[in-house]
């Protein structure tokens, strides 16, 4: 009976650290380590419901067509995993999140803040002077196109409405470059 109960309990730890693995990699970006989009949706959807005020940001890569056509796919995605390796760090050390809308975007939500309204320049800052290593070690300096709202903005009801917000901003910007 012993061996039994004990085969039982292998089997039992075996399985749930497997559903474990199947629940990270359902909320998970597999190339940049972040949240999927469908998950930092609904972080965002519970803050929102929640009360709590944050800030959202939508950030998205300038010129990255260009850093894939000149230094390759590859290379570009090199670029992605240290760029969500920046914004992870920096954004968990206020206690927010972030996820990757697609592509070359990322969403970041933070409390809203003295931090969280410094984040944006925080996050321009460190890539002017930590350039990001490409696959052939060449150095190459990122430049970001960043979109904001904050959930105390009235006019939204939902994350999605912040979301577009944000993106109308963040395509402003990128109008710029």
């Amino acid at each position: 009976m012993g061996v039994c109960f004990a085969s039982y309990i292998i089997l039992f730890k075996r399985l749930v650290r497997e559903r474990d693995n199947y629940l990270h990699a359902s909320i998970t970006d597999p190339l940049t380590g972040v949240y999927s989009f469908g998950h930092i949706m609904k972080i965002g959807e519970d803050w929102l419901k929640s009360g709590k005020e944050f800030r959202l940001m939508l950030i998205d890569v300038n010129h990255f067509k260009q850093l894939n056509d000149k230094h390759g796919h590859l290379s570009g995605n090199i670029a992605l995993e240290q760029l969500s390796s920046l914004l992870k760090r920096e954004a968990e050390k206020m206690h927010g999140a972030v996820g990757r809308l697609g592509g070359d975007e990322f969403i970041v939500i933070v409390p809203n803040n003295d931090n969280g309204n410094q984040l944006s320049e925080a996050i321009q800052q460190d890539l002017l002077q930590k350039p990001l290593i490409l696959m052939n070690g060449e150095k190459y300096y990122l430049s970001l196109s960043i979109g904001e709202t904050v959930s105390t903005n009235t006019e939204h009801d939902n994350f999605q409405s912040l979301l577009h917000t944000a993106d109308m901003q963040m395509y402003e910007h990128k109008q710029m470059c």
